[in-house]
């Protein structure tokens, strides 16, 4: 069992090591990088410490993720455009961008897929094996987990 320092407590995460570095070159919540061995270092990278969290604890057979992609070098730069044939022009770049990303999450038998081309993401429920296979596209930049967040409104009271 491996170990890990996090708010003054120690925790036992199974079948994990500790690797070098951290998922996006900063220091994450976990304190030093966790990784399990059957998931490669460049796809464990690309997943938020949500979701990694997710996988090292509660070792869910799948899960509801945000699959963000890489900027497209066809997006249509300024507004030189009129703005509706910049939005027009937004949707069919991330439309190609999606097509193979989503072929792939179809076929590793993902469902509940929603595009969302304004924020560049996907939002898909899947097996976490089969997610390694689409985390390991070259359109994928991160995958997030995709959980309800709690928010706090302010009273005026």
């Amino acid at each position: 069992m491996s170990h890990i320092e996090e708010d003054g407590r120690r925790d036992r995460l199974p079948r994990a090591y500790i690797g070098p570095g951290t998922c996006s070159g900063r220091p994450s919540r976990l304190g030093r990088h966790l990784m399990p061995e059957w998931i490669p270092q460049n796809i464990w990278a690309k997943f938020d410490v949500a979701l990694q969290r997710e996988i090292l604890g509660v070792r869910p057979a799948e899960v509801a993720v945000l699959i963000v992609l890489a900027p497209s070098a066809d997006r249509p730069s300024g507004f030189a455009a009129a703005r509706g044939e910049a939005v027009d022009a937004l949707r069919r770049a991330f439309g190609r961008r999606a097509e193979s990303v989503v072929d792939a999450i179809v076929a590793a038998g993902g469902y509940e897929i929603r595009e969302f081309w304004l924020n560049d993401t996907i939002a898909a429920r899947l097996a976490v094996p089969s997610l390694l296979a689409v985390a390991r596209r070259p359109e994928v930049r991160q995958v997030l987990l995709d959980s309800p967040r709690q928010t706090q409104v302010a009273s005026e009271h």
